[in-house]
């Protein structure tokens, strides 16, 4: 246990509840200026998450302490976190040989960011995810027309529709808000967490993420509700 006491905004709630876990995850930072941490190394996150409520449920919890847990040790435990599809990874893209390319791509990108030439780099990673695509895109398109007589129009445009749905997918891996950066894993976890909390329709709000990355740096995130 990390037996500590975190800050917490002001609310109006009866209840808060604070769940603390760690989990163990490796990253990196798509980007030159980031240094170091552009490649590819690995922390033990610790995190506590608080949620604040007026409404138990039927068992009598705001939430489950141990859903909490589970909702994000189940998801970034002993991952790579950049292969996740909410830091822009390939996890909903339609082909895996497809997928596979595009992230050696973004790679050999990412490796070009380090020696100084990130203009090119970021080229290449955007041509290769978007030239895999096209090209599927392209193929879907021609198989709906060699189609078209026996009704398969509808779904060729459909399966066109997904392949440009995936670029955008890609192109997702190479945008700031994305890379899992402490602040934008904070942020993720409380998405996480207050999407969970929303299903369970008792109006528990996730009102804080405190995240340490080492034992000197942590962020905290808290939506834009709690202190506005």
């Amino acid at each position: 246990m990390m037996h500590a006491i975190y800050p917490a905004p002001a609310h109006p709630f009866r209840y808060e509840l604070n769940k603390e876990f760690h989990f163990a995850a490796a990253h990196y930072i798509p980007a030159e200026a980031a240094g170091r941490c552009s490649r590819v190394h690995g922390h033990t996150y610790y995190c506590n998450v608080t949620v604040g409520g007026d409404r138990l449920d039927e068992c009598g919890f705001l939430v489950n302490f141990s859903e909490i847990k589970k909702l994000v040790q189940d998801r970034f435990d002993h991952r790579l976190l950049n292969e996740d599809e909410l830091f822009g990874g390939p996890a909903r893209l339609p082909n895996g040989g497809e997928a596979a390319e595009a992230v050696m791509q973004g790679s050999q990108a990412a490796e070009a960011m380090r020696h100084g030439k990130a203009e090119a780099a970021m080229g290449q990673g955007k041509a290769a995810a978007r030239g895999a695509w096209a090209e599927r895109a392209a193929a879907v398109e021609a198989t709906a027309e060699q189609g078209a007589a026996s009704g398969a129009v509808r779904h060729g445009k459909a399966a066109g529709e997904a392949w440009q749905g995936s670029a955008a997918i890609a192109d997702s891996a190479l945008d700031p808000e994305r890379f899992p950066t402490t602040e934008v894993v904070a942020r993720t976890v409380w998405q996480l967490v207050q999407e969970e909390l929303d299903r369970r329709g008792n109006g528990a709000r996730c009102l804080q993420v405190f995240l340490r990355e080492t034992p000197s740096s942590y962020v905290i995130y808290r939506p834009e509700a709690a202190h506005g």
